[in-house]
């Protein structure tokens, strides 16, 4: 009873009993100290009761060696073995599995501490506890690598939307990738590298702990940055980093880098999709601490040149607008919204140009998207919220096991009155198109351009124990009239083809009825 009601998980309580049975069974061994228990409660109870019982013997296998390396060594090729032979036995309770072992472990040990009973000394309980901490602790120097692989396979194992793993036996992933031996943690990265490209998803991948740090600041702070102020893209046709937009008085902008212009190498480092190299993967590199230098190498009509930057501080986001006539009536005023990513700070940006917009007198607003590859998920879905009626569906999304969830507006947002048109083109893409998808299919606003992206997927951040991430695919999402739009993309309502060289005013792709058919005043 009283166990019960110091252990209130039953996992916890069941480790204890097996604890206590084995001091119970073999008080004169220390093998306890190897077990792997993961309640502190839990042994520090067995520490109080084996302190009562006075000077325990210590038992080993052998005679002459180290004692803590022994004990760490003989119990971890125990339960190597035993791993390896009931997943053989019991493939498919992969979870489960982690109670019976210890269960049979402990078992193990107590024959084989029956079965070699060398008596080595007495000691004192203050002498095992330090035997204790030196058996963990080359038990963590030899393993700590690939417990940081294990820990990702289980998150992928858990995460990942599709559970046949792009046809791979994850058990038997399991069984290469996670029993190996690294020397040291750069093997380890590479293992779970290796993981990650046999599911087949570009979106799913590995983050260090520095490219964390810098992919949780772009998407995730408020607070001003050091860049350089060029938004990219990955080109489909040439499969490389393309400069979509240079942010104006940027450092970019300065040294001349054009919008077109593709990033062949940072630093001296090749980057492109050919080497894997995602949009993301080139701004951590490109981001770095104020007044720092960056190279970079830049390709256009088939030549290069190497320009050299000073990052800056730039803002999270470069969410910007003016107001401009209508080229078919001059009095009627537009307020064009320009969005070229999603963060937290996207939303209230965005309510806050508008605002000043309708303040000038402009009767419509545009919210122009091009080249938005997305960005925050929560942020595409908060902006729509604010851009719909109440009750409307923003988006269903449903994960690996088929389990879905809709997300909708419960009142009407600060601009659900507010007439509306949206532009797009091919490199709209993910949080962007969840926008795009919810405005076309409630018919909250006509969408002007080319066919966006295509990408109905939705990915997360998963930290390992060790700062360093995974990117994961871990849903699939569907627009509020129930298309997949993963590598199909979201077709406008009016198709007009956009020219790198093209100076047209944003205002003029987009016939005025397209926003006379969202009034809603």
């Amino acid at each position: 009873r009283r166990l019960v009601k110091m252990f209130c998980s039953k996992r916890a309580l069941f480790e204890v009993l097996l604890a206590y049975l084995l001091v119970m069974v073999c008080p004169s061994s220390c093998w306890i100290s190897s077990l792997k228990i993961s309640s502190t409660r839990s042994c520090h109870e067995i520490n109080r009761y084996c302190e009562s019982r006075g000077p325990l013997k210590l038992r080993l296998p052998g005679r002459g060696q180290d004692p803590s390396l022994l004990l760490a060594q003989h119990t971890e090729a125990i339960h190597s073995k035993l791993t390896c032979i009931l997943d053989k036995a019991f493939p498919v309770f992969r979870i489960s599995l982690d109670i019976f072992r210890k269960f049979v472990l402990t078992t193990i040990l107590i024959v084989s501490t029956c079965l070699w009973p060398v008596t080595l000394e007495s000691l004192p309980m203050s002498q095992l506890e330090c035997l204790k901490t030196r058996s963990f602790a080359v038990a963590a120097v030899s393993t700590e690598e690939s417990r940081i692989v294990a820990e990702a396979w289980k998150i992928l194992d858990k995460a990942f939307v599709d559970k046949t793993f792009n046809g791979n036996d994850w058990a038997e992933v399991r069984k290469k990738y996670v029993r190996t031996n690294y020397k040291n943690t750069a093997e380890a990265y590479a293992a779970i590298r290796e993981m990650t490209a046999l599911l087949g998803d570009r979106f799913t991948r590995f983050l260090t702990p520095a490219q964390y740090d810098t992919l949780s600041n772009m998407y995730t702070s408020e607070t001003p940055q050091a860049g350089v102020g060029v938004e990219m893209a990955l080109d489909p046709e040439s499969n490389q980093i393309k400069i979509v937009s240079v942010v104006p008085s940027s450092p970019a902008e300065r040294v001349g880098v054009k919008k077109g212009d593709y990033i062949v190498a940072v630093n001296d480092v090749a980057v492109g999709g050919k080497l894997g190299s995602t949009p993301d993967d080139v701004a951590s590199l490109l981001r770095g601490d104020d007044g720092s230098s960056v190279k970079l190498k830049l390709e256009a009509r088939g030549k290069t040149r190497d320009v050299e930057l000073s990052r800056e501080i730039l803002k999270a986001t470069s969410v910007s607008s003016k107001l401009v006539p209508s080229p078919e009536s001059s009095s009627f005023m537009i307020g064009v919204i320009r969005v070229p990513s999603f963060n937290k700070a996207t939303t209230s940006q965005v309510l806050a140009e508008a605002k000043a917009l309708r303040t000038q007198g402009a009767k419509a607003l545009l919210l122009d998207l091009r080249g938005n590859l997305g960005g925050y998920f929560p942020a595409g879905v908060d902006l729509a919220k604010e851009l719909l009626p109440s009750d409307t569906t923003i988006v269903s999304v449903a994960d690996g096991k088929g389990s879905g969830s809709d997300y909708r507006t419960e009142h009407n947002g600060a601009l659900a009155e507010v007439s509306l048109a949206v532009l797009v083109d091919h490199n709209t893409a993910s949080a962007a198109e969840v926008l795009t998808a919810a405005l076309q299919d409630n018919k909250r606003a006509g969408i002007i351009g080319e066919k966006t992206y295509g990408k109905g997927l939705v990915q997360t951040i998963a930290r390992l124990q060790d700062g360093s991430a995974l990117v994961i695919t871990v849903a699939k999402y569907r627009t509020p009239l129930g298309q997949d739009i993963n590598k199909e993309g979201i077709s406008p309502d009016l198709t007009v083809k956009f020219h790198p060289k093209d100076k047209k005013e944003e205002v003029s792709y987009v016939p005025l009825s397209m926003y006379l058919n969202t009034v809603h005043d």
